[in-house]
């Protein structure tokens, strides 16, 4: 059984219990005044150990002299504590203090064993109390009066719900408990995701643990596994698979996919909410199940392994290799006669030296460099395997994607032995870097760059490495051209596009579940005739927001909201798009229930921001039908919430609401001022408002700015495009305008002033209103959203030049 340090477990608990309603403050100072004309019943109980046998202790000597501590969960404190009698029986007075009204707080009873003498444990039980104006509740009596008990049912409950307080939230579980011993559960309240026979087993384990004198808070944390997202929902052998949840390290803990238990050395991590995994040789399509031996099964989730898996790697050794060393491939379905095998190294390919079905051994040709390795035989293909080439030692810079780019846009610089980290430098000017591994860095180019060719200089931890790039100071888009247009299933209201690796990723629409992309050039523009559909899949009813400005990307993850136009059990979700970190690519699609919205803003047309420490949300409309298309008089709210370190987004909490707006917001961050213009609600809605994003990152309080940034013109479900020292609105809703401000010292925008030649509607180009944007190199694409227009213009393209 895995111990849990008291210290952790207090983490665990104080971080539980202060998300909980709570109103007042703990009596302080002049609060004790207070507390002598204010009575605070007192909190009368026992404690029950249960019919405890053991070498070190017997019944009465555990309960003989246990001490009874309330403790404030917010601080930590304990507030009141008293001694039992030798049967369990307590009366806990509150000299000093007042609870907060209908705050919920943690009652333990300790006892120590062996003479306390040290070394020796301090066996614990635990139960949540409630403080009412009219009495104390607790987890086994729901109405002022019952019986407050403290024994392993109630211990079960407060560890599943310190666990799990999403799934178990403690204020919901009061009365759940019957105080008659041996301790017993009601049937109601109940929980979906713990179920009775879930917190029974447990309170076996409570038992059993302190059967041999131990302490049940600090050995025991078995909860039912829950996955509560996969990412990505696909994949072939030797994908790598991260699954979240929670229960996950309950002990013994297995995973299975469809009608096979993964492999133990497929298993890469496993922690209490997280497992990551590879694909095992062999596995098909199925459910995806967690199990622990003390929580049993988790929920089941669908994951895809792709037909033609015939040909598979599962091993390379050794990884890293050298030129000319030779490399064993592991897995199935090779041939035997060497001819029939060939093995593409990064663009290259060799014949092995030796094959049987199992086996391949060639060596590295020279000027091999580091990529996936895959295995054809006879016209069927494996999945990659990601082969390491350790030749050099001194960087190389091999290429910079795309070679022209704005101030302030991002590049991939391509090339080896990058190391771990390092800085860059374009010009004379270091560039903030947004990721970095040995063989791909992308960083942001620097405010300040002059436009023309510039050095781009990489100093890695075993040398200096050089490409160039060719920086526009993007004072103006024009030169628009229809391109290819979307394939058929793809385009109109929800639709969402990325630029990542070297591809313009789109997908949704119309509540379409297909992906598409189309391959760029260096420069950033189309390599291919025609977009590619990807074999991702969106999830049935998770992509549907009819606001282009519904998105935001959070280190590898791309955040969009789904809202629109939806049956009411599929609104109020935030999926994401998840990013290969090394070339930024779409790798797969998942959804994490705890970024859900609140069910009152379940209305459509949310707008996303975020700065480097929060993502914004700001305006809805609960006032919708059912299918999401009538929306009038929408009410208005922001909200935000903490970017993590693993790129999720943190728990919701309301942000300042002092100026009217509703849905159809354009939102974007100059300096640290979040700014925000148009928006149903607004008596004009040009109207513009900012607020300061303080020192910890959230949002102050809103004004309205006295001079409106967009001077003239109805501005409703917009993106901002940032290009070095200006910002842009182009082909608004529903105007077909577009407008163009400079950005003064990186800090301050000035008014807007419209833009009437050189924008796609005097150019012939044909879009539909409230386009998505992309930007790449020296290019702005505009993919149609149809925010309001007919059908046939769903799935238009144009392209604009960066000058």
């Amino acid at each position: 059984m895995r111990r849990l340090s008291r210290f952790a477990w207090l983490l665990v608990v104080l971080a539980m219990l202060a998300c909980m309603p709570r109103t007042g403050a703990p009596a302080t100072g002049q609060d004790d005044l207070k507390a002598a004309t204010h009575r605070v019943p007192t909190l009368v109980g026992r404690v029950d150990y249960g019919a405890i046998r053991n070498l070190q202790a017997n019944v009465g000597t555990l309960l003989d002299r246990s001490t009874v501590s309330l403790f404030d969960a917010v601080t930590g404190e304990t507030r009141t504590a008293t001694v039992s009698d030798a049967s369990g029986n307590f009366s806990l007075s509150m000299p000093g203090f007042i609870p907060a009204t209908n705050g919920v707080y943690i009652l333990e009873a300790v006892k120590g064993l062996g003479a306390q003498l040290p070394g020796r444990t301090a066996p614990r039980l635990r139960t949540f109390v409630q403080y009412t104006t009219a009495g104390w509740l607790s987890l086994t009596n729901g109405e002022v009066g019952g019986i407050v008990a403290i024994n392993a049912h109630t211990t079960a409950v407060a560890i599943v719900s310190a666990l799990d307080p999403i799934g178990l939230p403690a204020p919901s579980a009061m009365g759940k408990v019957n105080p008659a011993s041996p301790g017993s559960l009601k049937a109601t309240p109940s929980w979906v995701s713990h179920p009775d026979t879930e917190l029974n087993q447990l309170a076996a384990d409570v038992v059993t643990t302190l059967g041999r004198d131990d302490d049940p808070l600090a050995s025991t944390n078995a909860v039912r596994p829950q996955i509560h997202g996969v990412t990505p929902t696909s994949g072939s052998a030797n994908q790598v698979v991260s699954v979240t949840g929670v229960g996950f390290a309950g002990g013994t803990t297995t995973l299975r996919l469809g009608a096979m238990t993964v492999p133990g050395s497929n298993v890469l991590a496993v922690t209490r909410d997280r497992i990551v995994f590879t694909v095992p040789v062999g596995a098909t399509s199925g459910n995806l199940v967690v199990n622990t031996n003390r929580g049993g099964d988790s929920n089941a989730v669908f994951f895809t392994v792709p037909n033609g898996a015939a040909v598979s790697i599962q091993a390379i050794s050794p990884n890293p290799a050298r030129p000319a060393g030779s490399v064993t491939l592991t897995g199935h379905g090779y041939s035997a006669v060497l001819t029939e095998n060939v093995v593409n190294i990064n663009g290259g390919s060799v014949t092995p030296d030796f094959a049987n079905t199992t086996s391949l051994v060639f060596r590295v040709p020279a000027g091999a460099t580091s990529g996936n390795v895959s295995v054809t035989v006879n016209g069927q293909t494996s999945n990659n395997y990601y082969l390491t080439i350790d030749s050099l030692t001194t960087p190389i810079a091999a290429s910079v994607f795309p070679t022209v780019a704005p101030n302030k846009t991002i590049v991939a610089i391509k090339g080896q032995n990058f190391g771990p980290d390092g800085a860059v430098l374009i010009g004379d000017y270091q560039a903030e870097v947004v990721s970095w591994n040995p063989n791909v860095i992308r960083v942001k180019v620097p405010w300040h760059v002059d436009e023309g060719p510039q050095m781009v200089t990489i100093f890695a931890p075993l040398g200096i490495a050089t490409q160039s790039l060719q920086v526009v100071d993007a004072d103006a888009v024009n030169a628009w051209v229809n391109v290819p247009d979307l394939p058929a299933g793809v385009g109109g209201p929800g639709i969402h596009a990325y630029v990542g690796g070297e591809k313009v990723w789109v997908w949704g629409g119309n509540n379409s579940t297909k992906v598409a992309y189309m391959n760029l050039n260096p420069d950033g523009s189309f390599k291919d005739s025609n977009w590619t559909v990807s074999p991702f899949v969106l999830p049935e009813g998770t992509n549907q927001d009819d606001n282009p400005n519904s998105r935001v990307q959070i280190k590898n993850r791309i955040y969009y909201t789904v809202t629109n136009q939806l049956a009411a059990p599929n609104k109020s979700h935030i999926n994401f798009a998840s990013l290969d970190p090394y070339t930024g690519d779409v790798i797969g699609f998942g959804y994490d229930p705890i970024n859900d919205l609140p069910p009152t803003w379940a209305g459509k047309d949310l707008a996303l921001i975020a700065s480097d420490r929060y993502v914004y949300i700001m305006g809805h409309g609960v006032s919708c039908t059912s299918d999401g298309m009538s929306c009038s008089n929408n009410p208005v709210g922001t909200m935000q919430a903490r970017l993590l370190e693993s790129g999720n987004i943190g728990q919701w909490e309301v942000g300042p609401n002092q100026h009217p707006y509703g849905e159809d917001g354009c939102p974007f961050i100059i300096g640290d001022v979040l700014y925000q213009i148009g928006g149903t609600g607004n008596a004009v809605t040009n109207a513009s408002q900012q607020c300061v994003i303080d020192a910890t990152g959230r949002m102050s309080n809103w004004v309205k700015q006295a001079t409106p940034l967009l001077p003239n013109g109805d501005i409703l479900s917009c993106q901002v495009m940032q290009f070095g020292r200006y910002y842009y609105y182009l082909h608004t809703w529903p105007t077909l305008r577009a407008f163009r401000g400079a950005i003064q010292d990186n800090l301050v925008p000035k008014p807007m002033t419209e833009l009437t030649t050189d924008i796609p509607s005097t150019s012939g180009v044909q879009l539909a209103n409230s386009p998505v944007q992309v930007q790449v190199g020296k290019y702005l694409y505009l993919i149609s959203s149809n925010q309001g227009d007919a059908g046939p213009l769903w799935p238009k393209v144009a392209r604009g030049t960066v000058r």
